[in-house]
């Protein structure tokens, strides 16, 4: 690249001059002006057409640099002979090509030399040319040095301001170049980390084509059991495992139209195919430059802690379905053996603990059996016309028998009739009533108020008991998750989560309110007109 370079710009800076010469033949002949006779001109027009063909043929780049200025000062010399043979044509204003070849290639010194040896060339032509010098020929003869000199000086300033920006520009090349080797280094670098992980990774551009696809990804699509980008020629299934999802609700079609969404569950493969997987898959927007976004998909498979899920819930539904008929017989029997009027007091009081354990037990094993169903199938609800008051009465008389040194308030009751479940609305109050008085403080309260609208209806249950903190009440609501500040206390961790389920399918919500110490408020919100809750 190099070699062409030097080549080309002499060729090029030469052909200039050797077209303005040939330029000025074509006219003298038109004007049939006859010059050529003169030895002298002729002489110095075929220097300079044969430096051009010098300038095309040579390979400048194989000879030293500086054999590059014989070029421009054969051309000095050239229009010098030009000058003797013609002077009335004014020819020495050539001599400004070469001095601006000079000053642009040769810094300082090449200036000096083009302007120096041009103006003494011309100034000893035209002194001779004079047979009497005064000082009235001096400025006359003074215009084309000074002219010479000016286009040399700016000639090298130019050429010097260029030098300085190409190294300016090679600098900030130099720099531009390394930090993009930098940026692809960091992108190689965490491309292979983003290959390393055990989940796929995704990201496509705002116009849903796929820019990066890591390594357990790939690995998917090429088994065909993780859902391809673009492609819906396949089926795939919700969270449950059964429900087909619509293509607009798909995680992959969502992504394409910009979406951001958390983390949800989809099924790929048909149902008994031993190919079927499950996919956790979320999705975040990111900027990629100041008008450019993309998203980001992260899909992790599932398949083995859902399979894990599902055979712990199988064995637990089916452990406490096995458990359930004997602790209903034990109550039973336990109870007929109680109405003997014969009984010593010691025996009662003995066959009391036992009902009290075996209810115990039972209310357990029923929690277990609920939150499997509802996992399963979800809730059956039976709607009908009913008053949450009357509900709630019933079931804070029904639990003072067993308040202990808890008291228990009915606050403000607001009639409530509305259309629901009432026994899984009862199931409600049962759990969150029991809660408040088992985690509750010596001598505490328990209030439970209703408040009614005539849309809706919100359900308190209020405690003065340990409280809660911020990230207790995050994970209140899980499966199995109990507070470490009630841990002391017996339960299984489902009854919350029951009746969220309950209420939501409801089409309603419980939420709570907790101060560490102070105690906790549990709110149910129901709508009253009994709209469908979330679909299971």
């Amino acid at each position: 690249m190099y070699r062409l370079g030097i080549r080309r710009s002499v060729f090029l800076s030469q052909l200039v001059m050797g077209s303005c010469v040939l330029a000025l033949v074509v006219l003298l002949l038109v004007l049939n002006v006859g010059v050529f006779a003169q030895y002298t001109f002729f002489s110095g027009v075929v220097l300079i057409f044969a430096l051009t063909a010098c300038g095309a043929v040579v390979d400048w780049s194989r000879l030293p640099l500086w054999t590059i200025v014989i070029v421009p000062v054969l051309d000095i010399v050239a229009v010098t002979l030009m000058r003797i043979g013609q002077p009335s044509l004014a020819v020495a204003f050539f001599y400004i090509l070469p001095v601006i070849w000079l000053a642009s290639y040769f810094d300082r010194w090449g200036a000096l030399l083009g302007a120096g040896l041009s103006s003494a060339l011309y100034i000893t032509v035209t002194t001779s040319e004079t047979s009497s010098f005064g000082t009235t020929d001096v400025p006359r003869i003074l215009v084309v040095p000074i002219t010479l000199a000016l286009v040399a000086v700016s000639t090298y300033r130019a050429a010097a301001r260029n030098r300085a920006q190409r190294v300016i520009l090679d600098r900030q090349s130099g720099l531009l170049e390394t930090a993009l080797e930098r940026s692809k280094k960091g992108e190689r670098l965490l491309d292979e980390v983003l290959d390393t992980l055990p989940f796929g990774v995704v990201r496509m551009n705002d116009s849903a084509r796929v820019e990066f696809a890591n390594r357990a990804y790939r690995s998917w699509v090429a088994r065909q059991t993780a859902p391809v980008p673009g492609d819906i020629g396949y089926r795939v299934y919700a969270a449950d495992a059964r429900t087909v999802l619509p293509e607009h609700e798909r995680p992959f079609v969502r992504a394409a139209r910009g979406e951001e969404f958390g983390e949800s569950v989809v099924w790929m493969g048909e149902p008994e195919s031993e190919v079927r997987r499950a996919y956790a898959v979320a999705g975040q927007r990111v900027d990629v430059t100041d008008d450019s976004t993309g998203v980001v998909v992260v899909a992790r498979d599932v398949t083995t802690e859902l399979e894990a899920v599902k055979a712990r819930d199988d064995l637990m539904a089916s452990v406490t379905h096995e458990l359930k008929n004997p602790l209903t017989s034990v109550a039973g029997f336990v109870e007929l053996a109680l109405e003997d009027p014969e009984l010593s007091d010691v025996t009662r009081r003995q066959l009391e603990v036992v009902l009290k354990s075996s209810d115990r037990m039972l209310s357990l094993v029923t929690d277990l059996l609920e939150a499997s169903r509802a996992r399963a199938v979800g809730f059956t609800l039976s709607r009908a016309p009913m008053d949450l008051a009357d509900i709630v009465r019933d079931a804070v008389e029904a639990a003072r028998a067993r308040s202990g040194d808890v008291e228990l308030r009915l606050g403000n009751l607001d009639d409530a009739p509305m259309i629901a479940d009432a026994f899984r609305l009862r199931q409600v109050v049962d759990n969150l009533v029991s809660n408040a008085m088992k985690y509750n403080r010596a001598n505490g309260s328990v209030t439970v108020t209703i408040h009614a609208t005539s849309d809706d209806v919100k359900l308190a249950v209020s405690d003065t008991g340990v409280g809660l903190t911020e990230s207790e009440m995050t994970q209140l609501f899980t499966q199995y998750y109990r507070a470490p500040s009630t841990r002391n206390v017996g339960g299984t961790g489902l009854g919350l989560n029951i009746s969220r389920e309950i209420a939501r399918q409801h089409g309603g919500d419980i939420s709570v309110h907790s101060v560490p110490g102070e105690g906790s408020t549990f709110t149910v919100h129901l709508p009253r007109s009994g709209n469908e809750g979330e679909e299971r």
